[in-house]
């Protein structure tokens, strides 16, 4: 697969966000993200079930810094920075989210929309940040309208 046209896409920072897709389109992704310079984080959110859990993966992923508050305001105010984290651009992978979404959805769906700000905070700045959500290829298709 040529990860041209991926790269094509990513650099556009007024196309990023939060999108869904395969599990399996999440590595030729990250790889093109990679190949441009980008700070790629994947996070596997595999048995996260709740908040708490989620702050602490996105707070190791990205490497918050210390004394960070776990709360939705610190994610979006350290998501719109990454000070401590130079690059070109930034793409965030989410791998396995469905514990997370079935049994804490309230939480899920804050958190997309805090990624979502995030890209607009950055595109206010002409940089990409891209949050990219894995779902298995059959949870994908049924989102489909």
């Amino acid at each position: 697969m040529s990860l041209k046209p991926l790269q094509s896409l990513l650099v556009e920072p007024d196309q990023s966000g939060a999108f869904y897709l395969t599990a399996s389109d999440l590595g030729p992704l990250l790889e093109a993200a990679d190949g441009l310079g980008f700070r790629c984080v994947a996070v596997d959110l595999a048995d996260c079930t709740d908040k708490a859990g989620l702050m602490a993966r996105l707070a190791d992923g990205f490497s918050f810094p210390p004394g960070l508050g776990h709360n939705w305001d610190a994610l979006a105010d350290a998501l719109g920075d990454l000070s401590w984290l130079p690059a070109e651009g930034y793409v965030l992978g989410l791998h396995a989210p469905g514990a997370l979404r079935a049994a804490d959805p309230d939480s899920f769906a804050t958190l997309v929309a805090v990624l979502e700000g995030a890209a607009l905070v950055w595109r206010d700045i002409d940089r990409p940040f891209w949050a990219f959500i894995a779902l298995p290829d059959d949870e994908f298709e049924a989102l489909a309208p």
